[in-house]
Formats: structure tokens, C-alpha cells, sequence
């Protein structure tokens, strides 16, 4: 997306409230013009391009685009907080929202089977050529919940987890590293 800097457009997001738990309460909308964007993120962003060897690349029009994307991307990120609060009203399993040891065995398990299940299709595609494109839907809502239902044992937003992977691959891709092996890459 390139974009013309428009002083008088105003960029709208949503940004979740928590409360004292960590559940999303309520949300603001956050609006700004691209100066007000500039002046709070432009310093960090050309100093993190520099880092990344690409200050060349550091212009006002690309950290607005950035901010744009970025904030859009959380916003749609944080959509996953709610539903993965609304899944305890379908936890009927033992431990079901203590974040005990029963609660995580459960949950492991559960996802063990489903992405055994997800597989068998993946294999079915490899022997017969036709994939069940409803059958892969239905399988990876379910890995989805009981990842959901972990993150919620672990007390992690999944929006956390999807930010944080974000930050991690698009680290690694600006130092050319996606490909290799190892965690701290």
C-alpha cells in the first residue's frame, strides 16, 4: 500500500480496556492525522530502520503506512481476545478455567487429537488427491479453541501471542533469517 500523506485524514483504531484480570471490558478509539503519527513514531522508526540497515527506506510516508498497518492488524488480532473469553462458556472438562494441572493435561490432549485429526485429512489429500475443504474448516476451528482455551489456562491474551509472533518473524525476515533452524534466530 503506498499512500500521499494527508494532513487532515484522520486514521481511526480500536484499542481493548482490560480490567484487573486481563479481560477486555470495553474498548477506546484511538484517532489520529499523519503529523500527530509522525511526531510520536518517526524518531523511533528511522532509528529502528537504521538498525535494520534499511535508513534509506525511513521516509515520512512509509512510517505512517507502517503505524496504518500495524494498528490494523492489532485491531483485527484483538477480535481473538473475545472469543477465546467467550470458550469458558463450552469448557465443561475437568478444571475447566482453573489453569490446573487437570485443565492443561485436557487441553494437550485435546489438541493432540484434533491436529491428529486435521493430519488424517492432510493424508487422505496426499493418497487420494481431494482435499474436504469443510472437514479442514471444522478441524481447524477446533485446534483454534483449545489453543484458545490454553492461552486462557496460561493467562495470555492470544492477541499477545499473534503480536508477539508478528514482531518475531518480521524481525527475523528484515535480518534475512526466516529460513535456518533454532529458536533465538
Amino acid at each position: 500500500m503506498k499512500i500521499r500523506l494527508d494532513n487532515l485524514k484522520v486514521y481511526e483504531f480500536s484499542e481493548p480496556i482490560f480490567d484487573s484480570l486481563g479481560k477486555v471490558v470495553d474498548e477506546k478509539i484511538i484517532s489520529k492525522t499523519a503529523p500527530e503519527i509522525l511526531a510520536e513514531h518517526y524518531p523511533h522508526y528511522k532509528e529502528q530502520m537504521k538498525k535494520v540497515g534499511k535508513r534509506h527506506l525511513a521516509t515520512p510516508e512509509s512510517c505512517v503506512e507502517d503505524w496504518i498497518t500495524i494498528n490494523w492488524a492489532i485491531e483485527k488480532i484483538q477480535n481473538i481476545d473475545k472469543y477465546a473469553h467467550w470458550t469458558i462458556e463450552t469448557a465443561v472438562y475437568p478444571g475447566a478455567g482453573t489453569g490446573n494441572i487437570e485443565e492443561l493435561q485436557y487441553l494437550g490432549l485435546g489438541l493432540g487429537g484434533e491436529t491428529g485429526e486435521l493430519l488424517e485429512h492432510i493424508k487422505k489429500y496426499v493418497r487420494d488427491g481431494k482435499i474436504d475443504n469443510v472437514a479442514i474448516k471444522k478441524e481447524l476451528g477446533d485446534i483454534f479453541y483449545y489453543l484458545c482455551r490454553l492461552c486462557i489456562a496460561f493467562k495470555i491474551e492470544p492477541s499477545e501471542v499473534l503480536s508477539s509472533n508478528y514482531y518475531k518473524l518480521t524481525d527475523r525476515k528484515e535480518r534475512n533469517m526466516i529460513k535456518g533452524s533454532g529458536d533465538n534466530r
